[in-house]
């Protein structure tokens, strides 16, 4: 059925959940799970007091700890 699914998030609250609904669908083949963020800096820019530049290596260090974290999770239910 579904060989490759595309997971995209935002890290929000519920984002490991659903997440981790989705592991059953490896009963039905589902062969590998690609996560996926976007990072953007136009809306980080307006939401941070009184509009400060960002930095993006640290949001993307912060990203790919928790990539880490979602990988390890999937990487326990591989088959």
């Amino acid at each position: 059925m579904f060989k490759k699914v595309l997971f995209p998030t935002k890290f929000e609250e519920f984002s490991l959940e659903v997440l981790k609904s989705i592991i059953c669908l490896r009963e039905v083949d589902m062969e590998e799970v690609v996560l996926f963020h976007v990072i953007d800096p136009d809306s980080l820019c307006t939401e941070m007091e009184g509009g400060l530049p960002f930095d993006p290596d640290r949001i993307r260090k912060a990203a790919m700890e928790k990539f880490t974290s979602y990988a390890e999770y999937l990487h326990c239910w591989r088959r």
